[in-house]
């Protein structure tokens, strides 16, 4: 009589588990980089959005909009991203600039101005000049 018991033995078992522990790893740790990227690009396109509107704030007041003065720097924060929603926006770009995970600020002069964009957690800026000039600091890749 042939006595053969069909299944998995303990060790196929954990190993199955492992690998799967491990390809979960590597998928959470991709998706997560994959939003992080998606998050800042959504950030320079509103800030390319705020170039635009900056120059026609300026051709309708003689002047580009600061949230923050003149002093050549900002903080970004929610009270700054809803002014310049309201200010540059009319009150239209809500969820891309204070439900985002990046908060706005401006500054400006007679003749130039700086957009900037923080994250709300990281150490991640993103300033837009009125050059179309980019500077990343604190941002992965």
């Amino acid at each position: 009589m042939s006595n053969s018991k069909k299944g998995f033995t303990l060790i196929e078992l954990l190993v199955v588990i492992a690998l799967i522990g491990i390809l979960s790893t590597i998928g959470i740790v991709t998706y997560t980089g994959f939003t992080e990227s998606a998050a800042q690009k959504s950030a320079e396109s509103s800030l390319n959005s705020m170039t635009l509107a900056q120059q026609e704030y300026r051709s309708n007041n003689g002047t580009y909009y600061p949230t923050s003065g003149t002093s050549g720097a900002c903080t970004p924060t929610l009270a700054t991203s809803t002014l310049l929603n309201d200010q540059l926006f009319g009150g239209t770009q809500t969820d891309n600039l204070t439900k985002g995970r990046y908060y706005f600020c401006s500054t400006a002069t007679a003749s130039s101005y700086t957009v900037t964009a923080k994250h709300t957690s990281k150490a991640c800026q993103v300033t837009l000049t009125e050059k179309n000039v980019y500077t990343r600091t604190g941002c992965d890749g």
